[in-house]
């Protein structure tokens, strides 16, 4: 879910009513990985009249909605990548795919589990894990988005929530 979408949320709308209401081609996409300040005029016209606001007003919300960093949400493996590629600090993901994203996530152990382990072998333990790992994906029979996904998601830390949805916070974040 990207930046139109959380600013349609905020007028209870859809991007198919944005398709609708303003006669915009369904072959033109409301684009998710863009920035704000990027959208092109058409799709600013065409938020402007789904939401009955002029295009300065939907302009500058959308600008203060990206400055805000509200979660990033995702329903499938292709969000998440574009996630994880713009390094999103949280991540909640959606429906069904947040299964496969809580097995994925539940095989990496805590920072507190392993940071004995790494600071008694002076991160040689880090190191060859993390070769017998790249050594074991190039002969997976995998596909290639699934294990960037499982790569990249070592960076993150999962929590699952109460409605099922999984929260991704960068590891970082913790200190």
């Amino acid at each position: 879910m990207g930046l139109i979408d959380v600013y349609l949320q905020k007028y209870d709308k859809t991007r198919q009513d944005v398709i609708e209401q303003s006669n915009m081609e369904k072959t033109q996409k409301l684009n998710l990985n863009q920035e704000a300040a990027s959208y092109h005029s058409e799709i600013i016209k065409a938020l402007s009249i789904t939401v009955d606001q002029d295009t300065e007003t939907v302009h500058q919300e959308l600008q203060m909605l990206e400055k805000e960093k509200t979660p990033f949400k995702v329903y499938t493996q292709e969000e998440l990548l574009t996630a994880f590629k713009r390094k999103e600090p949280y991540i909640i993901v959606k429906g069904d795919y947040a299964r496969q994203v809580e097995s994925a996530a539940g095989t990496s152990l805590s920072e507190k589990d392993t940071m004995g382990f790494q600071l008694g072998s002076r991160g040689l333990a880090l190191l060859a894990g993390e070769v017998i790992y790249q050594i074991m994906n190039l002969f997976s029979k995998r596909e290639k988005q699934e294990l960037k996904v499982e790569s990249k998601i070592k960076s993150y830390q999962a929590v699952l929530k109460e409605n099922k949805d999984v929260l991704l916070y960068l590891r970082l974040l913790d200190y």
